[in-house]
């Protein structure tokens, strides 16, 4: 099994699982907060930043729009809704639930994507994980 050459497009969503996993870091930080033995104005504070958080992490996804990306395999190039353009870095880190893009763009300032499953449907996410394992597997057998 060879991986194609023409890019592939992917349409990445919102994702639910990583709001959920924000959701649930801020309510393990409330509940701990809430049983540490500190004074009441560092607690209050704290919460409160928790809170603002929280809020400025909904806003964001409820604001958040789906992307295109594009990886070009014949030239090793990637591109975000058809305007930045961006190098993979050497590795990457690739489950069967999970994906996690590192790129560098043209100014060389580093860039990471966490593409849960639920981002893309099933092929895409099938595909996009074979795009990234299929060269190593096959330079492992290479040399």
């Amino acid at each position: 099994m060879r991986a194609a050459k023409s890019p592939l497009v992917l349409n990445l969503k919102p994702s639910k699982s990583l709001l959920v996993f924000q959701l649930l870091m801020a309510a393990t930080a409330t509940v701990h907060l809430t049983l540490l033995p500190i004074e009441t104005w560092p607690r209050l504070l704290a919460l409160v930043l928790v809170v603002a958080w929280v809020l400025l992490v909904l806003r964001r996804w409820r604001r958040s729009q789906p992307q295109t990306m594009c990886s070009y395999p014949s030239s090793g190039h990637w591109q975000i809704d058809g305007g930045l353009w961006l190098q993979p870095e050497p590795n990457q880190f690739v489950t069967r639930a999970l994906v996690i893009l590192y790129f560098r763009d043209t100014r060389g300032r580093r860039l990471s994507r966490v593409i849960p499953r639920d981002s893309l449907s099933p092929e895409q996410h099938r595909q996009l994980r074979q795009l990234l394992l299929l060269p190593a597997i096959s330079s492992g057998r290479d040399g």
